[in-house]
């Protein structure tokens, strides 16, 4: 059963699973700029590659723990790689 899935669950543990999907959604406004303008000169296909990397590493661990929030956010953390990633390969 995941943590969060406790009765227990606080106002902090609402907090923590809120920002798990906000924090990654902080990205749009740089995927929404590469994808407007068709352009990802500034952006390093190896730095992306390598966050994917090791973000893929975090989600595992978390889902081995199963850790809720974390799963979460990295997973969505790994969309917003992807989509850089697919957008570098585009425009880059």
């Amino acid at each position: 059963m995941l943590k969060t899935k406790h009765k227990n669950i606080d106002t902090f543990d609402r907090v923590v699973i809120l920002a798990s999907v906000v924090y990654p959604l902080t990205a749009v406004p740089q995927i929404y700029k590469v994808y407007s303008r068709e352009s990802a000169d500034d952006l390093s296909l190896l730095s992306w590659l390598l966050y994917a990397l090791l973000e893929t590493i975090f989600l595992i661990y978390a889902i081995r723990k199963k850790l809720l929030p974390i799963i979460i956010q990295d997973v969505l953390w790994l969309v917003v790689y992807i989509v850089l990633i697919v957008a570098i390969l585009l425009y880059g």
